[in-house]
């Protein structure tokens, strides 16, 4: 027999061994089978559907033990795709679950996200997984609204704040298996009210509960109202169009995107006249500088190349009416720092802190002041102290000096434009401003840190 005809013999026996699905190129009465590595859901290249081999010359649920060439396995075309389908196995594994803050006020809102990981703690992109959020301990109620499968592993919703109360654990059940990761915590907590003498909040600019961007990108807010029983204005000075990125009001209501007012740091202020002189205080801000600004300085004495947030009173003549009656900026080492002027000397008695505020980062900034023995003043970061100074002297009156929200300026360049040293402007976003009457304690001031954090997606407030 010649060879050629051995090999075709062989090869129809191997075809026959097979149900027919094999064919040869290049021999006589053969032709190539399209599906010879398989077709997928029982279609053909051409676009045909096939149907599988229900014969039963040859069993494909067993390999062929032949050893004429070997053993040949048959492969489930399906199989690899069923695997790729199959959605990961529900164990959490490493899963974790984080909230945009360790506070939420009482109706006030934030964001509780899941990442879905395995037991190595890598992210699993899964999708269609059941994902409930629970809470336990503490006293404190939310509620959760809709879970949102972003279709990543990723996991989203939004909580309400209740009721105030002591801090809870918040966790998650992911296809029904609790999470063996930490919990996190979340209080919810209102900020303090008493003694509150001024309240800017860019999310209710206008004291109708409408966030100042409310006609963006035509025109936002002119005005930034105050909202405590004095109900001041402050007018937009030197925005173009009050609605320019990073020069005007922006914000969605997210944590990703607070509502805020944003300042050029050119000319941009917020002008409020010469309204809430106060002889003790307490002022916070919740800020996020985005560059240094123009610096200017707080007078003989005092700070120099200072970015001020807001003051009342700035470097200008020696005299009670219009020395500084408070002054919170940043310092040229990128810390916080503080000024005031002393009643009947005049005299700056400046303070500045240690930690470097990054940029595009939101922080509570503030400072307190009483004079009255044995007197305490401090700097504060995230409700952290940075920085005491015992005061030995009140404040000026400061009754002619102006206050103004995103840098200072004297009585007398009272405008848009600024060209004296005492002025300065501030570059970044504003998007809250308090201040009391009194000290807060440093419980008082954690207290208000925890109750804006789920706002601006802040988790470094102390949170024992």
């Amino acid at each position: 027999m010649s060879s050629q005809r051995l090999i075709l013999l062989l090869l129809g026996s191997f075809a026959a061994t097979i149900g027919g699905c094999v064919a040869v190129a290049g021999v006589s009465d053969f032709a190539v089978d399209p599906c010879f590595d398989g077709c997928l859901d029982g279609s053909s290249p051409d676009g045909t559907t096939t149907t599988a081999d229900t014969s039963t010359t040859s069993d494909t649920s067993v390999a062929d033990t032949s050893t004429t060439d070997g053993p040949v396995v048959i492969v489930d075309a399906g199989a690899d795709a069923d695997a790729a389908d199959a959605a990961p196995p529900p164990s959490p594994g490493k899963t974790d679950v984080t909230v945009s803050g360790t506070g939420v006020g009482v109706g006030k809102t934030g964001v509780v996200t899941l990442v879905a990981k395995d037991a190595a703690g890598l992210a699993v992109a899964r999708v269609g997984g059941t994902v409930v959020f629970t809470t336990s301990g503490g006293t404190s109620v939310v509620t959760f609204g809709a879970v949102v499968d972003k279709g990543d592993g990723t996991y989203r919703a939004t909580f309400t704040g209740v009721t105030e109360g002591t801090k809870l654990s918040v966790s998650a059940t992911l296809d029904g298996a609790p999470l063996t990761t930490p919990a996190v915590g979340l209080r919810v907590i209102n900020p303090v009210s008493t003694g509150l003498t001024f309240s800017l909040d860019a999310a209710n600019a206008d004291r109708l509960n409408n966030a100042g961007g409310k006609n963006c990108v035509a025109s936002g807010l002119a005005q930034w109202t105050d909202l405590t029983a004095g109900s001041y204005p402050g007018t937009l000075t030197a925005f173009v169009d009050r609605c320019a990125a990073g020069s005007g009001w922006a914000g969605a209501g997210t944590p990703e995107s607070p509502f805020r007012l944003g300042f050029d740091g050119v000319d941009d202020h917020v002008d409020f006249n010469t309204v809430n002189a106060l002889q003790k205080y307490t002022v916070l801000a919740w800020i996020r500088k985005t560059g240094v600004g123009t610096t200017g300085t707080s007078g003989t004495g005092g700070l120099v190349n200072v970015t001020p947030i807001l003051s009342r009173g700035t470097a200008e003549g020696e005299t009670d009416a219009i020395d500084i009656n408070y002054y919170l900026g940043i310092a040229s080492t990128g810390a916080l720092a503080s000024d005031y002027e002393a009643v009947g000397t005049h005299g700056n008695a400046p303070l500045t802190g240690a930690i470097v505020l990054a940029d595009n980062t939101w922080y509570m900034v503030g400072t307190t002041l009483d004079a009255t023995a044995p007197g305490t003043r401090s700097l504060y970061v995230n409700g952290v102290v940075d920085g005491t100074l015992t005061p030995t002297l009140a404040p000026s009156g400061a009754a002619s000096a102006l206050l103004t929200v995103g840098g200072a300026k004297t009585t007398t360049a009272a405008g848009a434009t600024c060209t004296v040293t005492g002025c300065g402007r501030f570059q970044g976003d504003i998007a809250v401003v308090l201040t009391y009457d009194h000290v807060l304690t440093t419980a008082e001031i954690e207290r208000n840190c925890h109750s804006f954090s789920s706002r601006f997606g802040m988790t470094t407030c102390p949170n024992p």
